[in-house]
């Protein structure tokens, strides 16, 4: 998979890498409120999985924050926060101190990508819809195993039955995820995808 962000300057294109400089666990849990010594999972889903695939539950020593949301999603358990809207910086440092994440759309998804995070990834449900083959390609690249696979079509509404918060837990304590190899050269990328078509430039 390679992702590209169009440039305000012409003729280019590239990664959005995340800053170098992150808050720290501390720094964050001050500001807003939360417990630094508990566990964190950081969900940046569409609306419509909040209400339809996901089933939040709270979890013991675990903080679950909600990015994005309208604050219904959780509000009668203490340890699921929704947090307002952040800088780039905290939400790519929420999603490196995260014991494992849900990212939704692209951009997201390459962020949590590059900090090495396990995630579970909720594809488009506002523009495009569910697109079948770019599902695939992400589960072989990753080389998703049954379980993978099923909390993963589950949270993305391609089969029936909600997933829960214990679910996805319960298997990335068991599972690793692949790491994600960080491109240095973009022209290097694509002559390596290229060639593997046996066509040569």
């Amino acid at each position: 998979m390679i992702e590209l962000i169009p440039s305000p300057l012409s003729w280019s294109a590239g990664l959005i890498s995340p800053p170098s400089h992150l808050f720290s666990k501390r720094e964050l849990a001050k500001k807003y409120g939360l417990d630094h010594e508990k566990k964190w999972i950081t969900i940046f889903a569409y609306q419509k999985t909040l209400l339809e695939h996901l089933e939040l539950e709270a979890l013991e020593g675990v903080q679950i924050l909600l990015l994005w949301t309208d604050g219904r999603e959780g509000k009668n358990e203490k340890n699921i926060v929704s947090l307002p809207f952040l800088s780039l910086i905290e939400f790519s440092s929420f999603i490196h101190l995260s014991a494992w994440v849900i990212v939704r759309g692209e951009v997201s998804l390459i962020s949590a990508l590059q900090l090495g995070t396990p995630l579970l990834w909720d594809m488009y449900k506002e523009i495009g819809g569910f697109h079948p083959e770019q599902a695939e390609q992400f589960l072989d690249w990753q080389c998703a195993n049954d379980g993978f696979r099923d909390l993963f079509y589950r949270l993305n509404g391609e089969k029936e039955w909600r997933v829960k918060i214990t679910e996805i837990d319960r298997y990335f304590r068991v599972h690793q995820m692949k790491k994600f190899e960080p491109a240095y050269s973009i022209i290097t990328e694509i002559q390596k995808y290229i060639d593997k078509y046996h066509i040569s430039l």
